[in-house]
């Protein structure tokens, strides 16, 4: 159901963002970008997929790592591969998984666009290059809710030195992502109020 851009869109289809996303960021971490190109919802497909990484450093993947009928990527390191870790307490992109396939380590992100840039940013980037997520501490201008069980990178406004919500949070926003300045880090059970402090990456 992903197209690339340009071409008319049918019932049931979305334009390939991912790509062109992460292209730019591994680009911009100093990453020499092999493009694989699609895999259909088959195991057979997506493991012929895998296999044309040949002598990639890294495998980076994005979509079929949640729990729906067709998330054969997580099915395939589980059953045929190594996994380290699946499922990452934070929103957006708690489906994400690390992993191995003989012997290339494997980045399976989430597939909603918000998700998989921001798991990029979180997690990904920072292994790619040794540099953790440069944070700032500013003020929130307005409220940002906590999750009871994860910690929410919330999608805000910057201006002025004070940093309010954004407002739409949703993972398949990619807009959000392009207008947001900065992402809000709130800690699991502690909301922000305005006027509070709040650690900041911004974008």
């Amino acid at each position: 159901e992903v197209v690339p851009a340009g071409q008319p869109l049918a019932a049931g289809q979305v334009y390939d963002s991912n790509s062109v996303g992460l292209r730019a960021m591994l680009i911009e971490a100093g990453c020499e970008v092999i493009p694989l190109g699609h895999a259909p919802d088959s195991p057979e497909a997506l493991q012929a997929a895998i296999e044309r990484a040949g002598g990639a450093d890294v495998l980076l993947t994005s979509g079929g790592v949640s729990m729906g009928k067709y998330d054969f990527m997580r099915d395939l390191l589980v059953e045929q591969g190594r996994v380290s870790f699946w499922k990452v307490r934070m929103r957006p992109g708690g489906p994400a998984i690390l992993g191995g396939w003989n012997g290339l380590p494997v980045f399976g992100l989430p597939g909603n666009p918000v998700s998989s840039l921001v798991v990029f940013h979180i997690i990904v980037r920072p292994a790619l290059t040794g540099q953790p997520p440069q944070t700032l501490r500013l003020r929130a201008a307005t409220p940002f809710r906590a999750l009871p069980d994860k910690t929410a990178f919330w999608r805000a406004t910057l201006q002025n030195g004070v940093v309010s919500d954004y407002g739409q949070q949703g993972s398949g926003i990619l807009r959000s992502l392009s207008e947001a300045g900065a992402l809000v880090i709130v800690p699991e059970g502690q909301p922000v109020q305005p006027g509070d402090d709040v650690d900041v990456i911004l974008l």
